[in-house]
């Protein structure tokens, strides 16, 4: 009696040391499995229902992005007579101004024209002696005074100290002065614009030449004198010039 029980007991272990072990553990699995499963399912049961709407409606306090058209109504017109609408009048059109009277030539103040001054025909040799020096043309001529080569602008007369000068030609006293270079000069300012320059005049002049009055050709004017420092060296004569425009004239062109 002893010995089997002790052979269920040695069977008993071997079988769960061997096969027995596989038994067990299945069977705890299967417990677990049944233990979770019966609490998920009391969970379930026992959860709020959550209503899901597939198109839940806006709340009421946010606007609703719904474009809303109102088609206005439109009355039928149709069966009644359209009365057109009235044409514009037409604007009245601007009268013409009254032509102005054309200004004809004669309308026109007549103008002044000035009259032009003409040269004098001839010019009188300021005294009667004869040229000791020609107008030089912009040629350079030997001084013997200077001795050096310059410009002669006019023409030399020659004579005696003290012989009479005259105005060469009808005109007004322009200018009265005294040259460093040529001495005592005077001019003369005729019509057409032309210039008589009397140089190396004594020391007094006559009565008759007054700087601004008018003066007639052959009046005596002064004397021949020895004031041209760049002429002294030469004998006693008149230096004589002629411009127009600035530039000068061969005298003896215009002699008479």
């Amino acid at each position: 009696m002893n010995r089997k029980s002790t052979d269920r007991k040695s069977n008993l272990v071997n079988f769960f040391l061997g096969k027995g072990f596989y038994v067990v553990l299945i069977l705890c699995v299967i417990a677990v499995a049944a233990g979770t499963f019966a609490i998920v399912r009391h969970n379930f049961n026992t959860a709020p229902e959550i209503d899901f709407d597939p198109d839940p409606a806006p709340p009421d306090d946010e606007p609703s992005n719904e474009v809303v058209v109102t088609v206005p109504d439109v009355p039928d017109t149709r069966g009644e007579q359209q009365t057109p609408d009235p044409e514009p009048e037409p604007e009245p059109e601007p009268e013409p101004e009254p032509a102005k009277p054309a200004v004809t030539q004669t309308d026109k103040p007549a103008e002044t024209e000035k009259p032009v001054e003409k040269e004098p025909s001839h010019f009188l040799k300021p005294v009667d002696g004869s040229v000791t020096k020609a107008y030089s043309n912009g040629e350079l001529v030997y001084s013997d005074t200077l001795k050096e080569y310059r410009v002669h602008t006019g023409v030399d007369l020659g004579g005696s100290v003290g012989d009479k000068v005259r105005a060469s030609a009808d005109g007004t006293v322009d200018d009265i002065y005294f040259d460093e270079l040529m001495g005592n000069t005077v001019v003369i300012k005729h019509e057409g614009g032309i210039l008589s320059v009397y140089r190396n005049l004594g020391e007094e002049l006559t009565a008759d030449v007054v700087k601004g009055e008018k003066i007639k050709a052959g009046t005596v004017i002064g004397g021949i004198g020895k004031s041209a420092l760049a002429e002294s060296a030469e004998a006693p004569h008149i230096h004589f010039e002629m411009l127009k425009d600035g530039k000068y004239l061969n005298p003896e062109e215009y002699f008479k």
